[in-house]
């Protein structure tokens, strides 16, 4: 037997910290590349304070060891398979499919096939083992096929916010509670942009099971950490390069699916195998003592100071490299037995229904809306990308889209070829005026049909109008002041169409703030602009800000409580002409890249359009026939079309494939 030691949990600083804590206490342990390898006992040590109810670590492991004596006792050794229902919420700040966070189908697939090849030992892939204490889990994991509300799905539920990462109570606060499916039917893995912490960069954590009938305390608090339980795993760390289709964005080191492996097996009750302390217990009786965590790869035998002759580090709860991982030890999965047939939210979801399959018609066409991160204004109108999901059995050749854009109705068309469990992001220009508007987006058609199941085929977001500040000047003067950490930040100058005018360098660290640097813009009148600030960090400047001021002085915006990763700031110089009226009557066109013909909607049947290459040379003109312009001529490449429609004008990019 082990000898029993009490956790050692890293000290952390309470939630309430500010943004300069957050950089500048960074004190634990990483791995050789620089990251958290888990951040489970942490987040579990979090939970304990928030909910004073919440069961101990030592009364959890009394607790588990009379589940586990028990279970041995009456049923023996559990050989069913059981399934476990998953859904793997997607987390983007928008990105294509297969961009950045927005990892592909292919690469969320390649890890629930890791996870069956390591809880079941699968021979022939890197989940077997030959140990004699190897063991079979019998556990298997299956993407849901039937959402919270009856409707069907792939069991990936892609997710946009305006974040390119994420702190860990953010993800706590916001994330989980606003996203998580029902955690009695479903194992929740949240996919993320980088997670970040008090102690640095994190690749993955999870909740640790409630116990619960603890005989002789007041019983544990079961509900209030049930908006919250689950898996977390930043996306360059979830998937296995092994069926890399050119798809995956992965790390090299820890791109072979074992950050999830190893989070999902603190989920089901296992601690880590150094007990989180020296020479600690990880109260597994068939794994022996380790000295601490180890990172990268070893031969046997590996002895340590507490008297192994020989560590396991191969075992998913240690932290070695990812191709050396591949065993759960018998004891191991008499913990995950014991979880799974007496913890809140594990037992009930061996008879969820999330994989009972729905009725699938020809045309059922899903909709989902991005989060709108632009706030709408004079210069720039924000835009929606209305996700359009095909979850018949058909392909989806044309939708209408009915949209309730503040007080403003209209119809937005696509055309295309979607198959079944695909999507195409449709964007929606936004022309509502008032300081605050909802708008709703809903399916009216499908391939000139009625989409046959109605009841996941409309959303709702909402955004923010301002009146732009107008300045007479065609000078603007920035003055920034960076803090410490100078190659987190970076800023552009765009006009109205989206063109960068002015960009910023690539800025260093310093051990203390420098000086502010000063920049002058010469900008044409009559025009309006936006700036743009990020930080890649997610806090802003620490004790910094930006400022704008005219070549008079005129302060235009004086920025000194940036601390998100994300600003803007949008102006008019000198006097925009009908600029409320264009952007009332803006034209659309779709679809975008073009191959035959581009369609273009909200404009009259005296529309005129004029074609231009991007260096100016008028290629077409002509006026609208049926709301349609013939592109099939024109050379591949990059194209801007005017459109005139009852004096007023806009002008769009587009590429002809």
């Amino acid at each position: 037997m082990k000898k029993i030691l009490l956790f050692v949990f890293v000290a952390l600083f309470s939630i309430n910290f500010d943004a300069q804590v957050k950089k500048k206490s960074i004190s634990a342990s990483k791995s050789p590349k620089g990251v958290i390898r888990c951040y489970t006992t942490e987040n579990e040590e979090k939970l304990q304070k928030k909910n004073n109810k919440r069961t101990s670590n030592d009364s959890f492991e009394n607790w588990i060891a009379t589940k586990i004596s028990k279970q041995k006792s009456i049923k023996g050794k559990i050989s069913a398979v059981q399934t476990i229902p998953v859904v793997i919420h997607v987390i983007s700040s928008g990105e294509a499919v297969g961009t950045g966070a927005n990892i592909s189908d292919a690469q969320v697939i390649s890890q629930i096939t890791t996870l069956n090849n390591d809880y079941r030992k699968k021979v022939g892939t890197r989940g077997y083992n030959s140990n004699i204490v190897g063991a079979d889990a019998n556990i298997e994991f299956a993407l849901a096929v039937r959402d919270p509300n009856g409707n069907p799905t792939n069991g990936i539920d892609r997710i946009s916010f305006c974040k390119t990462s994420w702190w860990d109570d953010e993800i706590e606060s916001i994330l989980k509670p606003q996203t998580i499916w029902d955690p009695t039917k479903y194992l929740n893995i949240w996919v993320t942009p980088d997670i970040v912490s008090t102690i640095g960069g994190v690749l993955g954590y999870a909740q640790f099971p409630s116990a619960s009938g603890l005989s002789g305390l007041d019983e544990p608090d079961m509900t209030s950490d049930a908006n919250t339980d689950g898996v977390v795993i930043a996306y360059n760390y979830f998937g296995n390069l092994d069926y890399d289709d050119g798809s995956f964005n992965l790390d090299a080191t820890y791109g072979y699916g074992r950050t999830t492996t190893h989070e999902v097996g603190h989920w089901l009750g296992l601690r880590h195998i150094w007990g989180d302390a020296n020479c600690g217990t990880d109260y597994v009786s068939d794994t022996p003592i380790h000295q601490e965590d180890n990172y990268g790869c070893f031969t046997h035998p590996k002895p340590n100071d507490c008297g192994t002759a020989d560590e396991m580090f191969e075992n998913y709860m240690d932290y070695t490299d990812d191709t050396c991982m591949n065993i759960f030890t018998v004891n191991q999965v008499d913990r995950f037995n014991a979880v799974l047939a007496n913890s809140p939210r594990r037992k009930e979801l061996l008879s969820s229904d999330a994989l009972t399959p729905v009725t699938v018609y020809a045309l059922d066409g899903e909709i989902k809306l991005n989060q709108i991160c632009d706030i709408s204004n004079d210069c720039v109108k924000a835009n929606l990308n209305a996700r359009l999901i095909n979850r018949g059995s058909s392909p989806i050749t044309s939708a209408i889209l009915s949209i309730t854009d503040g007080t403003q109705n209209y119809n937005k068309s696509w055309s295309g070829n979607l198959l079944p469990n695909k999507e195409v992001s449709i964007p929606i220009s936004l022309v509502s005026k008032s300081s605050t508007n909802n708008v709703s987006v809903n399916i009216s058609s499908l391939n000139g049909s009625t989409d046959q199941r109605a009841a996941n085929n409309s959303g709702v977001e909402s955004y923010q109008y301002v009146t732009t500040n107008s300045f007479n000047t065609t000078q603007v003067k920035l003055a920034l002041q960076l803090d410490e950490y100078g190659s987190e930040t970076s800023w552009k100058l765009e006009d109205a169409s989206g063109n960068v005018l002015f960009s910023s360098a690539v800025y260093d660290d310093t051990s203390t703030p420098p000086a502010v640097k000063n920049f002058t813009f010469n900008l044409a009148n009559n025009a309006c602009y936006v700036f743009k600030i990020f930080d890649s960090y997610g806090d802003g400047l620490i004790d910094g800000y930006y400022k704008l001021t005219t070549s008079t002085g005129s302060i235009m915006i004086n920025k000194t409580d940036f601390s998100s990763d994300y600003d803007s700031y949008s102006f008019t110089l000198g006097t925009l002409l009908s600029t409320s009226e264009n952007l009332k009557a803006s034209a659309e066109i779709y679809p975008n890249p073009a191959t035959d013909f581009l369609n273009v909607s909200k404009v009259s049947s005296k529309a005129k359009y004029t074609i231009h290459s991007v260096d100016g040379k008028l290629v077409y003109k002509g006026n609208l026939t049926e709301n349609k312009v013939v592109v099939s001529k024109l050379e591949k490449g990059v194209y801007v079309i005017t459109i005139e429609d009852n004096g007023k004008t806009s002008q769009s990019k587009f590429i002809k494939k």
